[in-house]
């Protein structure tokens, strides 16, 4: 994966490119770095969207002044070089219960349809044992093993 810092100068390089670039969204600590990373390269930086989903811009300035390599180097350091983009799910959370219906033109669908199966039937088993609701995982970060406690 190809660091925030070497996408920004690649960014900068670019000069028929575009204009902005959209990073995904990112918890306050980590867009609070970029933006300060911004600064440092000499480019505007904007916050945009709400909650989970908020994201950063980078606007190259009409003025570029030189990179402060010395604050770019401090601040990859200071963070390890990377940016927590990704929302984490904590130990218990149930994910996949909110999975829309998939579509008609869905392989899985289709292979589903091939084999008898209609919109409305439950999967696997006869018509009162088979699951009717899609499946869901909870979510485990610790390193013990499944069903462990300390």
């Amino acid at each position: 994966m190809v660091s925030l810092e070497k996408q920004i100068r690649r960014f900068i390089s670019n000069a028929n490119g575009k204009n902005n670039m959209v990073l995904p969204p990112m918890n306050k600590a980590s867009r609070k770095e970029v933006h300060e990373l911004a600064n440092s390269f000499g480019l505007k930086s904007q916050s945009k969207g709400k909650g989970a989903g908020r994201y950063t811009t980078l606007i190259k300035s009409t003025k570029m002044r030189t990179v402060d390599e010395h604050k770019v180097k401090s601040i990859m350091k200071k963070h390890g070089g990377r940016f927590d983009t990704i929302p984490r799910h904590k130990d218990g959370d149930e994910v996949g219960k909110a999975a829309p219906k998939i579509g008609q033109t869905n392989v899985g669908f289709r292979m589903l349809a091939s084999m008898g199966w209609a919109e409305g039937d439950r999967i696997g088993g006869g018509a009162s044992t088979g699951i009717d609701a899609p499946l869901t995982a909870i979510i485990k970060n610790t390193k013990l093993g499944l069903g462990a406690t300390r």
